[in-house]
């Protein structure tokens, strides 16, 4: 195990147990989620968002992105996206999200209405990453956000899918997924990865019809 993921490991250790303490000050939490962000900042699987999949959405010809659930780690990877002229989206249903996210492109709202939250606006790619598993935990839920997503996703429209490993069952069986979605590569970019150590992966998935 290498030593950003151990640093991670021994970082959500002391969340877990002293998270509610830290809750106590507005500015000791601010201070201490800074610190957990910039622990995953260096983790392979975040690594991997910013170098491989990030140039890869850049030169895929998509232009409007939708980035579902973000915090201060993901917002390196919007600005590189807004920076190569795509027209950025982001969403997250914590409403102190909202400084990460997007500038003037941000919602707050429930993933499991996410095209109530967007309803004019159509998109080439959606990133999900982060969230099923993570507050959207029941199959009803799953379900919801997946044909949320699907509808807002123009056809042809491409799932980046981010989840961990024990937190949802693994994609292909999930029943609400492979329904409205297929298996695809991305660019160069194969089907699925994951990362020894570690129980993050990614997966893309084409919209069908």
């Amino acid at each position: 195990m290498n030593l950003a993921r151990q640093l991670h490991r021994f970082v959500d250790s002391l969340d877990r147990r002293y998270r509610p303490t830290i809750r106590r000050s507005r500015r000791a939490e601010a201070w201490w989620i800074g610190l957990l962000d910039g622990v995953v900042s260096l983790q392979s699987d975040r690594l991997y968002l910013r170098r491989a999949i990030v140039p890869a959405i850049i030169g895929s010809g998509a232009r409007q992105i939708l980035f579902i659930g973000v915090r201060g780690y993901t917002r390196a990877v919007v600005d590189a996206m807004g920076r190569h002229g795509l027209e950025v989206w982001t969403s997250d249903i914590d409403p102190e999200a909202a400084p990460h996210g997007a500038p003037a492109r941000h919602r707050t709202g429930d993933v499991c209405e996410i095209d109530a939250l967007f309803p004019e606006v159509r998109f080439d790619l959606v990133i999900l990453n982060g969230v099923l598993g993570w507050g959207v935990d029941s199959p009803e839920d799953i379900e919801r956000a997946l044909e949320g997503v699907m509808r807002i996703l123009r056809p042809g429209g491409v799932l980046l899918l981010g989840w961990n490993r024990g937190r949802i069952p693994d994609p292909p069986t999930i029943p609400a997924l492979m329904t409205r979605f297929e298996p695809c590569s991305f660019e160069s970019l194969p089907q699925r990865k994951d990362f020894p150590g570690a129980t993050h992966l990614y997966a893309w998935y084409g919209r069908r019809g």
